[in-house]
Parts: structure tokens; C-alpha cells; sequence
């Protein structure tokens, strides 16, 4: 335990900020715990971090005071662990709390230099996630509302030289991709600028009094009208100027631009104006698809794992509107451009709002549909994590609807209409879709069980297979697809039904990428090189056989 209790530390938040009390409150956050771990425990499954987590999710009226107490009370009882640092940061910069707001990052600074390996989460990908929390639209808006305050000037200092250190070791833990929070440093740095105390103007020479008569007495007060009339012309030219802001490249154009599309969406919600630049200024600028590492994954961050199931899950709890809102904002900013799930719950959400968001729809359909034909292989590639940037029921949306738009308008792509696996595949990915994978392997099970014919629950269990793999479970994907390979081998599925093979293998490529980069058990016997080589191998036998049986869906691997 610390030498700091929770009352204590409520305490001193209570009182008027001062440099004494800022180092009693910056002491209360650094000071380690007494025996075992100095640095506490893993509060994942703590009542007391579930309910943070609770309000974090939520889409508004977070209650920040019971954030900023249980966060508070977690520190200084049970972890040192960044994601506490950092929403209890959030609640301070809301209220323009600028020490407290600075004593997180400065203790965060001090622990991370103590024992950067020791500070929860233990893992790295959890601490990458956990600080790439502060680039997400609720830290972001904040950032973006918050106005500088000439009486912070030394905490905004002390903020910059906070996250200039943390950035030197961020960048040497994550080399390839660093969640160093880039917008609250330059934000911090605007800052201390616009707060920097102005120098004292030199009194101006005495005024010579002129006693040659009543002209020259005058000749002073007529001069002086034009110069006010001057200042005041340069006050509102600098008006305007301050609010729009400087504009010194292509980026902050585009940041003007996406702004503009905002405050469209916010005015006129049902004409598609807004929506459709929101996409321009979002994918215009894509000309190719990103760089992959291994397989089909790129180097891009996702969203954290729980606030992607919030966003699928939306349609599930019927409230549409909600629903469009939500993902059209989180859509707006950061590395969800690439995740095409988010069109199809906007667009699928808009057609349920009913004919008033058809002209809002039709632009999400059309504007995807622009983007997936210029950049194809878009739609086969998946963040660092495994995460597809579309998951099976955004392929279906695409192949269906989105297709449908470039075409001659009698739909495109959307499979034999009297294919029933087709119809059991969509209504499997539509439930998954919305986190009900149980239901959808149910579904998929009961179908299976009903026919009789080998080939389409050969079918089904692909199904099956590629749920399990966007629902970030290889291992199941490969059993499933191991047996289904057998069943290749002995009907020689690859000469007689080469396209049925291709999509097996194609899946079995992919679950076994997923295993080698996903981290999954890592104190199991797979981390051992003697397995991690055993699973490279059938990889490269699955790409073999793939290779065969269709060269372009393995090139696109």
C-alpha cells in the first residue's frame, strides 16, 4: 500500500492548487506500493476497473466524477497502471485542471523511467493499446475544446518536457509504429505559446506641448484618429485569422475540410452532402493499399477490442439512430478509416431510419463502392492485430449492396439468390456481425445437421471457419479447417473443385498467419521455436496447395 490514502489524495484535490499541494498530488500518484510488487497488481478483472470501463464506453453522460474517484483509488491501492494514469487525466483536462491534469503524465514519465517493464498492463501490445487510448475521438474532443489558460503557462511547460521523455521511450519500445499521442504534445506545445507571458512595452516618449497655437495643438489629436482606426481593422483581420486557424500544408487543409464536413453532418443529418466529404477528404487521398508485414496484415493499429465490439453491436440493440451517429463520428478521425465494418453499420442503420435517409444511404453505398474499386485488395487485408478490415458480413454488404452501385443497377455479386449455404452464410455473418457468434455457429450447426448433402456442409464448416478467424480464434478456424483439408485430399477437391478448395485453404493460410502474429497463449509450448517453426511449415504446404488450386487468391495473400 502507499503512503497515500484515498482520502488524503480526494483531499488535496479539494483544496486551491498551489506548487505545494501539485507536489503532494504528483507524490500521492508516484509513490510505489509496500511489499510483493511495487508496482501493485493486474486490475483487469476488478470491480472497481469495470465500472471505469463501464462509463468509458459509454456514448454520453460519462459520470467523470466516479472515473476520476475509482481511478484515483485504484493508484493508490491496488496498480500502477497507465490506463488509470490516462482517464484520470481526461477528468482533470475537463475541468481545466491543468497541475493535476500535469502531475498524471509527469508520474506516468517518472514510473515508466523507474521500470517501464513493471507498469500494468504487463504486456506490450496492451501498453501499446492503452496509450493509444489518448488518439481516440473522446481525448481528442477534449483536446480540441479545451482553451488555454494564461494561468497554466508553467504546467503546460512542464506538460511539453513530460511527454517530450515520453516519447524518447515510446519510440524505442514500439519502432514501428509508436502511440506517442503526437495531437496532445502539439496541442501542449500551442499552449505554452498562446499562454507565454508578454513583455512590458516601453512607455511612450512625452509628448512635447507645442504653445505655437491653436493648429499644431491640434495636429496631435488628428494624427491619432487614423492609427485607432488601423488597430482596429488589424484586431478583427486577426480575429478572423485566429479562428481559422493557420494553414501551412496539404494536412491542415484537409483537417479544415474534414472540420467543414462535420459541421454539415451536424447541420443538414439528412442530405448527403456531408457524408459524402467526410469521405472524400477521409479516402481521396488512399491511392494504394497499405503495406503488409506477413500475410495479410499491415503495420495499423486497430481500435481497442472493446470498443469495436461496442461499435458492432450497435444494430443489435435496435436504437439506429444511435447507431448511424456513433460510427459516422467514430469514422471521422484516426484508423477507422480503413474499417469498412463501420460503412455497413451506417449504411444498414440508415436504411432502417427509413426513407428520409435513403439520399444518406445511397452516398455511403456510392462513396464505398468508389473507394473498394479503386483500391481492391482493401477489402482482403486486416490491422496488426488480425482484425479484417471487413469482417464476412461486410464482404456479403459489399459484394451485394456496395456492388450493386457500379453496376446496372439490378444488384451485382450477390450470389445465386436459390444458394441456400449462401443464405445460411449471410444469416451466420449477420449475427456474428453483431457479437452474437454463439447464435451464428448455432445456426450454421442446426443447418449442417438438417442436410444431407457433403458438399454444402463442407460449405457451412468453411463458414464456420472464417467466423471463428474474424472472431480472433485461429486455433478453432484450424481444427475446422485441418479436417476439411483431409476431406480435399480424399475427394482430390482440388482438381474437381478447385474454387471449394481455394477458399478453404485460403481460410487455413489465414488462421495459421493469425497464430504466428497474434500472441495468442503466450506462456504455452507454441512460443517455443521447435512449434512456432512446425506451424510455419504447414502455412507454407496450405500456400502450396492454394498456389495450385487458384495463383490469384494467393497472390492477394
Amino acid at each position: 500500500m502507499g503512503s497515500f490514502s484515498v482520502d488524503t489524495i480526494i483531499r488535496l484535490r479539494t483544496l486551491k492548487r498551489s506548487r505545494f499541494i501539485s507536489s503532494e498530488h504528483l507524490s500521492a500518484l508516484v509513490t510505489l506500493f509496500n511489499g510483493g510488487t511495487s508496482f501493485g497488481e493486474d486490475i483487469n478483472y476488478d470491480p472497481g476497473f469495470e465500472l471505469i470501463k463501464a462509463e468509458i464506453l459509454k456514448l454520453g453522460g460519462l459520470d467523470y466524477e466516479l472515473i476520476e474517484q475509482k481511478s484515483l483509488e485504484l493508484l493508490s491501492e491496488k496498480s500502477k497502471d497507465i490506463r488509470l494514469f490516462l482517464f484520470l487525466s481526461m477528468c482533470y483536462m475537463r475541468k481545466n485542471e491543468w497541475d493535476s491534469f500535469c502531475d498524471c503524465f509527469d508520474a506516468l514519465g517518472q514510473l515508466v523511467e523507474k521500470d517501464y517493464n513493471a507498469i500494468f498492463p504487463q504486456r506490450p501490445r496492451a501498453k501499446q493499446l492503452a496509450f493509444g487510448w489518448l488518439g481516440e475521438d473522446r481525448f481528442l474532443d477534449l483536446i480540441d475544446k479545451s482553451v488555454a489558460s494564461p494561468d497554466a503557462h508553467e504546467s503546460y511547460k512542464r506538460l511539453v518536457d513530460c511527454l517530450g521523455k515520453l516519447k524518447v521511450k515510446l519510440d524505442v519500445e514500439f519502432p514501428n509504429g509508436s502511440p506517442f499521442p503526437a495531437r496532445l504534445y502539439q496541442a501542449a506545445q500551442k499552449w505554452v505559446k498562446a499562454t507565454e507571458p508578454k513583455k512590458e512595452a516601453p512607455p511612450p516618449p512625452p509628448v512635447q506641448q507645442q504653445t505655437t497655437g491653436p493648429q499644431t495643438q491640434s495636429t496631435p489629436s488628428s494624427q491619432a484618429a487614423p492609427v485607432a482606426t488601423s488597430s482596429a481593422g488589424g484586431s478583427a483581420g486577426a480575429g478572423v485569422s485566429a479562428s481559422a486557424g493557420p494553414m501551412e500544408n496539404v494536412k491542415d487543409a484537409l483537417e479544415l475540410v474534414r472540420k467543414a464536413a462535420i459541421f454539415l453532418i451536424e447541420k443538414e443529418p439528412l442530405k448527403p452532402a456531408g457524408y459524402r466529404l467526410m469521405r472524400s477528404v477521409r479516402w481521396d487521398s488512399i491511392e494504394n493499399a497499405p503495406v503488409v508485414t506477413e500475410g495479410n496484415l499491415t503495420r495499423l493499429d486497430p481500435l481497442p477490442e472493446e470498443r469495436r465490439n461496442f461499435l458492432q453491436g450497435l444494430l443489435g440493440k435496435g436504437d439506429f439512430k444511435v447507431a448511424f451517429e456513433t460510427v459516422e463520428k467514430a469514422f471521422s478521425s484516426g484508423v477507422t478509416l480503413y474499417w469498412l465494418d463501420l460503412q455497413r453499420i451506417a449504411a444498414t442503420a440508415a436504411k432502417q431510419l427509413g426513407p428520409s435517409y435513403d439520399a444518406v444511404r445511397n452516398a455511403i453505398l456510392l462513396e464505398t463502392a468508389i473507394f473498394v474499386k479503386r483500391v481492391p485488395k482493401i477489402c482482403t487485408l486486416a490491422y496488426s492485430d488480425g482484425t479484417p478490415f471487413c469482417d464476412p458480413a461486410t464482404l456479403d454488404w459489399i459484394n451485394s449492396d456496395v456492388a450493386a452501385m457500379l453496376s446496372s443497377g439490378k444488384g451485382g455479386g450477390g450470389g445465386n439468390v436459390n444458394d441456400v449455404v449462401e443464405a445460411d452464410r449471410r444469416a451466420a455473418n449477420d449475427l456474428a456481425s453483431g457479437n452474437k457468434v454463439d447464435d451464428a455457429v448455432d445456426l450454421l450447426m442446426s443447418k449442417i445437421n438438417e442436410s444431407g448433402s457433403e458438399r454444402d456442409n463442407f460449405r457451412r464448416r468453411v463458414v464456420i471457419a472464417s467466423i471463428m478467424i474474424s472472431s480472433k480464434r485461429p486455433d478453432i478456424a484450424i481444427y475446422i479447417l485441418e479436417n476439411l483439408v483431409e476431406i480435399i485430399d480424399r475427394n482430390n477437391l482440388v482438381n474437381w473443385e478447385p474454387s471449394l478448395a481455394a477458399e478453404a485453404l485460403n481460410y487455413l493460410v489465414r488462421a495459421y498467419t493469425m497464430l504466428l502474429t497474434s500472441g495468442k497463449d503466450k506462456d504455452t509450448e507454441k512460443d517455443s521455436a521447435v512449434n512456432l517453426n512446425r506451424i510455419i511449415e504447414k502455412r507454407d504446404a496450405a500456400m502450396k496447395r492454394l498456389s495450385f488450386a487458384d495463383p490469384k487468391i494467393a497472390f492477394s495473400n
